[in-house]
């Protein structure tokens, strides 16, 4: 093997104001160096609209053989985009040696297959684990016998190959040696490294919005080569970071037979030194890890056992799916807790003194206003802050899913006064500077992860006082519509709320503009200034617009 193979990355799917490493490309670009050594030539584009014409000149001018696009969901049209770009800027007799490789959670969405392989016939859409399909395509394997892989034939007929589950054991570390063709522009959070541990989930029948609840789709939960692992613990742990997140859906999924190996590792790991003792841990659990009230008083006991085990280690952090304060809502999404379960949870927790991330989805299309103030009595009595953070948070229904599925059988039955509550959250959604908050809520994590009680204080003390704003509207706005006023003063009462908001808003970047030196630190969350420039002004427009 003598020609060397240029590969292309470019990560789609982060629409903060900054990213985390992208660990899956690293991934895959990992498992194909081991096999290619040194005749593989690899770098990666974090994409940015803004940058474009750097990107193209770039491509034009190294040519690679491979372009290998990771497009999360929510970034099929902006990866269309790019395609035409390029498209357009590469001269015919070099674009003919080019080969486009898209993969990724939205071609869960067979549309979106038809709709690449439209705009490019020859590329090739891999559903799935993507590791096996991309070393079988550069080692030019027949297509018919590569996993899991769209491609169109000569005659325009789009063939899927066949599914297959990546073995875990054949897993390998990331390769972090890529070059980042825009380093100097891209905002990469490097004080949290990211260690991929497991991959799918232990739950026995997938939530209803979860991209696993789609026919067909994969979950089964599997761990990864422990080994491997490790080697990459040990490599991230050389940079010190303030937290290593442990990139797991289910970090737990396998009981705690599966994991107590790899915890006893990283304990043995803290106490050489091999990991900083200022290094702590974060992952996703589920609810019923802490606690589920149809398990006996002993397997509950050794939850908490293994929960504060993990605590002593360094895991101060953990990320919950609550989802929801409504049992009604819980069964819609078949999340198989109750209120009473996810209450119970954190009150664990916080008696471990566990700080506590966590994910809520506040509306949702077949709610009813009942469903509307659980949440929100959830939220006022639970009181943990992260959660109140983004108190509109609405349900992103995927198509295919359990929950997509739910309402098309639903039709047009759905609630005249649900439906107007919706319409005016979108609207208010929209003209939220949901960039400020995202880079509170990351400033949040890190004094979690860093244990620093007195920033905690101050952002918990925020977070509440965001909370005490937003409550009273919501409610109110569900007994306005309870008890059919005019849309006049419907508008009218929003539009009070969002100038309220907007002060709140503009402390908030006073605020931070007092901190600025320690908060947005060039080395973390540099230009800041355009960005805090850019939403506010949107901000503004989108409230003369709506209301």
């Amino acid at each position: 093997m003598n020609k060397k193979v240029r590969i292309t990355w470019i990560s789609f799917g982060d629409w903060r104001s900054y990213w985390f490493t992208a660990v899956g490309i690293h991934t895959i670009a990992g498992y194909i160096q081991k096999y290619y050594e040194g005749n593989l030539i690899q770098d990666v584009w974090y994409y940015d609209n803004r940058d474009s014409s750097y990107f193209l000149k770039h491509i034009s001018k190294k040519i690679p053989h491979y372009i290998c696009f990771s497009i999360n969901l929510g970034y099929y049209n902006q990866a269309v985009e790019l395609i035409k770009k390029i498209q357009n800027s590469l001269k015919s007799d070099l674009f003919k040696y080019l080969r486009f490789i898209l993969g990724n959670r939205v071609f869960l969405e067979y549309t979106n297959v038809e709709g690449i392989l439209r705009i490019i016939p020859d590329a090739l859409v891999i559903k799935g684990e993507g590791e096996d399909a991309v070393l079988k395509i550069i080692n030019k394997e027949k297509l018919e016998n590569i996993p899991n892989l769209y491609y169109k034939t000569n005659s325009k007929e789009i063939r899927y190959t066949y599914d297959n589950e990546f073995d875990p054991d054949n897993y390998i570390a990331p390769c972090m040696e890529i070059d980042i063709i825009n380093r100097k522009n891209v905002r990469l959070n490097e004080t949290v490294a990211c260690v991929e541990v497991s991959r799918g989930c232990s739950k026995k029948s997938a939530c209803t919005f979860c991209p696993y609840s789609i026919k067909g789709v994969n979950k089964n939960w599997k761990i990864l080569n422990i080994s491997e692992v490790i080697k990459n613990i040990k490599q991230c742990a050389q940079r010190k970071p303030i937290a290593i997140n442990f990139i797991s859906e289910d970090f737990l999924g396998g009981g705690k037979d599966s994991i107590t190996s790899l915890l006893n590792q990283i304990e043995k790991m803290r106490l050489d030194g091999s990991i900083d003792k200022k290094t702590n841990f974060y992952c996703a659990i589920r609810v019923s890890d802490v606690f589920r009230s149809e398990d006996s008083k002993e397997e509950n006991e050794a939850k908490i056992i293994l929960l504060k085990k993990m605590k002593n280690i360094g895991f101060n952090t953990l990320y919950l799916g609550f989802e929801s304060g409504s049992d009604e809502q819980l069964k819609r999404f078949n999340k198989g807790v109750t209120r009473l379960e996810n209450m119970k949870a954190i009150q664990i927790l916080k008696e471990l003194e566990i700080h506590i991330d966590g994910g809520f989805i506040t509306f949702d299309p077949l709610m009813t206003l009942e469903d509307c103030l659980q949440n929100i009595s959830f939220l006022e009595e639970c009181n943990v802050p992260k959660l109140l953070l983004f108190p509109f948070n609405r349900l992103i229904v995927f198509p295919n899913t359990g929950y997509y599925l739910m309402i098309l059988r639903k039709g047009n039955k759905i609630n005249l006064k649900v439906r107007k509550l919706l319409e005016i959250v979108e609207n208010v959604d929209k003209c939220l500077p949901y960039n400020l908050f995202e880079i509170f809520l990351q400033k949040l994590r890190v004094f979690y992860f860093a244990d620093n009680k007195e920033k905690i204080k101050k952002y918990e003390s925020i977070s509440m006082n965001y909370g005490s704003l937003c409550f009273p509207f919501i409610k109110e706005l569900v007994c306005l519509l309870l008890n059919n006023e005019t849309e006049s003063l419907i508008n009218n009462f929003t539009r009070n709320f969002l100038e309220k908001h907007t002060v709140f808003c503009q402390n908030l970047k006073l605020w931070f503009k007092k901190e600025e030196s320690e908060l947005f630190s060039k080395n973390s969350l540099p230009q800041i200034e355009n960005i805090r420039e850019h939403m506010f002004n949107k901000y503004y427009e989108n409230l003369k617009e709506k209301f």
